[in-house]
């Protein structure tokens, strides 16, 4: 039903911005950059954004409600719900429209109950064309910046309610999320050697949402807070990393009473490895005041060992309740994001909907020509008796039974009402048919478990006789949570691939390292020795050739080293023998080390600053090395007759060792890829792989350290690796 505005009492609306700023932020190049790294512009449908769109014309009751992309002269109807035509086959619109306007007026939600209200509103073109009068839009965003909108539109005037602003915005962030996920399956699909910068990813994703995240140690400790967390606790993160998390800030009850540790869900779950949720507790701040917070603890583990686990809370003090859909969606997110394994995966999509949207949920998955019960969760413990002896029987591909409907058909399957004739259908064998009756089933919905690629298998939601039947709208719901638990399953499936490859590759490489040194040392020395015993003079040609040899030689021994750093520094098994040093002792073995080199090229290898007390607590021979790097990488860019300055300087709690050139200097766009493994600028050039500066900040990282560059071109470059003082 549509609120309209009291009679007599029009609803003023503030003035929108002149059109003129509107068209410029729609304009902005950054913004017109993270539109087009979305990936999505002119893109087919979607399952996963159709059903937002479905879901936020059912939940806010509006005849049409659409996901669009900005761009610089259109807007591109990702999806939308109760579009006419021809737009609706032509997904998109030129012109001036509201989603302009929400941009323009981000972050927060452009709220319009008449459009007729303000003239520059009546002057939108979809005014008239759509029949818009009244509006509702949340900005949607992507790197920082306003990418389009997530709208509802009517075709009468409606006073919007906080509870239809708070559903579109919950729904929005749940596009936000997809666009996300999306890019990373993308990413982890084209190359699953990055899935190591995925996890990077992800911890920023986290550091950016509005929830408190933090991680823990079985015994409490603090290892990671995001800036979220750390904001609404009042503290520095910094302030927060190894210390106890319940000490901190779980010590006592709302009421103020002391809240002992071995009371406490959290700690009690950190240790014994189950999940936790709570809607209601407090959290106390720095400052003493309490924080009204919803939170939910998962365990971690590692290797197949419990380490800990991850809380997510949330401040609940001026939130209104959304709708039941919209809580487990958010939350099945966060569970199924807390492992990478694929069994703990699969046990997470077992428990993503129990209670909130059903009692039992089971997971079946395809294996070849045969279905296998590969997880299963009810809301009393006092059930898995019954669904471990239920678990004897898996559905069959091909027994009709309503699994193989669903993996057929592709289509979620709604059984409202469950009848003792429809058990005798689906049961397997007769003792299968009890144990149903046993569980006293009420309501059923089976929905595909699907990848992009592939039919994986179903999720079973069953509701008992306590509970409601599932309606229609329960559907989209089911379905969207079995979509999300399968491109989990297939990311562990994918990251679990990618350890194994990884695995195989070192394995490869040791065998390669081991088996290649020797007959390139034979070589080496061979032809150091005949160089040794051939005269110099008349045998200029051999000797010239036997040279030649022996830099091969040596240059293949280097690369297979520099093959083994690199893949030691991934692993994290960079190993390091550290000791006091003084820095300009290092900088300085380091110029003279490459002093000849220097010279053959006509370069001036030079001293700059040397901070004669400076001290870094470091392993000698692995600065050296990085060092090296930096200077070789100076001299292959620097022409004859330029300068190489080396120096070293001690600040705050940093030691600075800095390798400045003389030569070409680094396109800006090339500064961004200078550490990536095996980028080169110049890809012509076959003097190196690509492998000295990504090895130097390995060696850096390994340190505590940093390295950093500057460059300008036509100027020159300097490096500058920074250690921690001793």
């Amino acid at each position: 039903m549509t609120d309209a505005p009291p009679a007599g009492s029009p609803q003023h609306l503030p003035d929108p911005p002149p059109r003129s700023e509107v068209d410029a932020v729609v304009a902005a190049p950054e913004r017109l950059a993270a539109v087009d790294a979305t990936g999505l512009l002119d893109s087919p449908p979607e399952p996963a954004f159709d059903t937002l769109t479905k879901l936020a014309a059912r939940l806010l009751g509006v005849p049409a409600a659409f996901m669009a992309l900005v761009d610089e002269d259109r807007d591109f109807y990702k999806a939308a719900c109760g579009f006419g035509e021809p737009l609706s086959a032509a997904r998109e619109l030129h012109g001036r429209t509201f989603c302009h306007y929400t941009v323009a007026d981000a972050p927060g939600a452009l709220v319009i109950p008449d459009t007729h209200a303000h003239p520059a509103y009546r002057q939108v073109p979809t005014v008239d064309t759509m029949d818009v009068r009244a509006y509702l839009g949340v900005p949607l965003y992507f790197k920082g910046q306003p990418i389009g909108s997530l709208c509802a539109i009517d075709h009468h005037p409606r006073a919007w309610s906080p509870d239809d602003v708070e559903v579109l915005t919950q729904l929005a962030a749940s596009a936000q999320r997809e666009i996300e996920l999306r890019l990373a399956l993308d990413t982890s699909r084209r190359a699953a050697e990055e899935l190591e910068r995925v996890h990077r990813e992800h911890q920023e994703l986290l550091d950016a949402t509005t929830d408190g995240v933090y991680t823990m140690d079985r015994e409490g400790t603090i290892l990671f807070a995001n800036r979220a967390a750390a904001e609404l606790l009042g503290f520095a993160p910094e302030e927060m990393m190894g210390r106890n998390a319940h000490d901190l800030f779980h010590h006592s009850y709302p009421d103020g009473t002391p809240y002992p540790r071995a009371e406490c869900s959290i700690s009690r779950a950190a240790r014994a490895g189950m999940p936790v949720h709570v809607s209601g507790d407090v959290l106390w701040r720095k400052n003493g005041t309490p924080l009204p917070v919803a939170y939910a603890s998962s365990p971690v583990h590692r290797d197949g060992q419990m380490v800990g686990a991850v809380v997510r809370f949330t401040d609940i003090a001026e939130q209104k309740r959304a709708t039941e859909g919209l809580q487990l969606l958010a939350e099945s997110g966060r569970l199924l994001s807390a492992s990478l394994d694929e069994n703990e995966t699969l046990q997470a999509i077992g428990r993503m909907a129990v209670p909130q949207l059903a009692e039992m949920v089971v997971v079946d998955l395809i294996e070849g020509l045969a279905m296998r019960r590969a997880a299963w969760s009810h809301a009393s413990e006092g059930a898995s008796p019954l669904l471990e002896r239920a678990s004897q029987f898996p559905p069959a591909l091909d027994d009709g039974g309503p699994q193989a409907q669903v993996i057929a058909s592709g289509e979620a399957l709604l059984v409202r009402e469950v009848d003792d004739e429809w058990i005798v259908r689906a049961s397997r064998a007769p003792e299968h048919a009890d144990i149903m009756r046993e569980l006293v089933l009420r309501s059923v919905i089976v929905a595909p478990l699907r990848s992009r690629e592939a039919m994986l298998g179903t999720v079973t939601f069953v509701r008992c006789a306590s509970r409601p039947p599932f309606e229609q709208a329960d559907v989209a719901v089911a379905d969207e949570l079995a979509r999300r638990g399968a491109m989990a399953l297939e990311n562990a499936r994918l990251y679990d691939a990618a350890r194994r490859a990884t695995r195989a590759r070192d394995d490869m490489l040791g065998v390669v390292s081991h088996d290649l040194r020797n007959p390139i040392h034979s070589v080496f020395m061979s032809s150091s020795f005949l160089l040794d015993v051939i005269p110099e003079e008349g045998r200029d040609m051999e000797r010239k050739q036997l040279a030649i040899i022996r830099r091969a030689a040596e240059r293949a021994n280097r690369l297979i080293q520099d093959l083994l750093d690199i893949t030691h520094i991934e692993s994290g098994r960079l190993s390091l023998h550290r000791e006091v040093h003084k820095a300009a002792s290092i900088a300085g073995e380091a110029v003279e080390l490459a002093g000849i080199v220097a010279a053959d090229q006509g370069i001036s290898l030079v001293r700059g600053v040397m901070d004669g007390e400076a001290r870094v607590n470091a392993d000698r021979d692995r600065v050296l090395q990085a060092l090296g790097n930096l200077i070789g990488n100076a001299l292959k860019f620097t022409p004859s007759g330029g300068t190489v300055t080396v120096g070293v300087e001690a600040e705050g709690n940093e030691v600075r060792f800095s390798v400045a050139d003389t030569g070409t200097g680094i396109a800006p766009e090339q500064v961004d890829h200078l550490f990536n493994r095996y980028w080169q600028a110049n890809t012509a050039d076959r003097r190196g792989v690509g492998l000295g500066l990504s090895i130097v900040k390995g060696i850096a990282d390994a340190h505590g350290g940093r390295v950093a560059v500057k460059s300008e071109l036509g100027r020159g470059t300097t490096f500058t690796l920074a250690l921690p003082t001793a």
